[in-house]
């Protein structure tokens, strides 16, 4: 998506510019143990050779930040995971933090934000349930089919439009 961004329609691959991705984690996201963890692409057929797209994908993992060596991500780190500022950029994000807490307003907007969010989690877990329930239901016509049993039993039985399960037998090569 930010290479579509950034790449004009009938634009030179060559005329993308750099972009960074940067992952704040609580956790480590890939289970190592490093404070950072810096991604490049390589061609899959070519694993040696390096595919230059100007992303740039870095991910901290603030659990790590003990083993982080430059002061200023080791304090940043510290506070991700501590909730404990040390220096003078951690402070300025802590202030702010604590003023948006007591500001009504975006506590407001934050709490619809995360109602949102939940909402539409919801909504993808339903269908992804949904859909599970569909395939499994057309996984049985498929099986049913080929134990012979009559489409329009199918049909009856597992709650499916005639039509999907004759679509479903002539898949199968079976008469229906």
């Amino acid at each position: 998506m930010i290479d579509m961004d950034l790449l004009a329609k009938g634009a030179n691959f060559k005329e993308l510019k750099e972009s960074y991705v940067i992952f704040i984690c609580k956790t480590d996201p890939f289970d190592l143990g490093e404070p950072c963890y810096k991604t490049k692409t390589i061609f899959e057929n070519h694993p040696e050779k390096e595919f230059d797209d100007k992303t740039h994908k870095v991910f901290y993992n603030a659990s790590a930040y003990k083993k982080e060596n430059d002061p200023e991500i080791y304090a940043f780190l510290h506070y991700i995971s501590t909730n404990i500022p040390e220096d003078d950029f951690t402070n300025e994000i802590f202030d702010k933090v604590e003023a948006n807490k007591r500001n009504e307003q975006f506590r407001s907007d934050y709490m619809r934000c995360n109602i949102h969010d939940f909402d539409i989690m919801e909504e993808g877990k339903e269908l992804g349930k949904e859909l599970g329930r569909t395939e499994a239901k057309l996984e049985a016509a498929r099986n049913m089919l080929l134990q012979e049993v009559d489409a329009d039993k199918i049909a009856l039985w597992l709650a499916l439009p005639l039509e999907t399960v004759q679509q479903l037998a002539e898949e199968l090569k079976i008469k229906a």
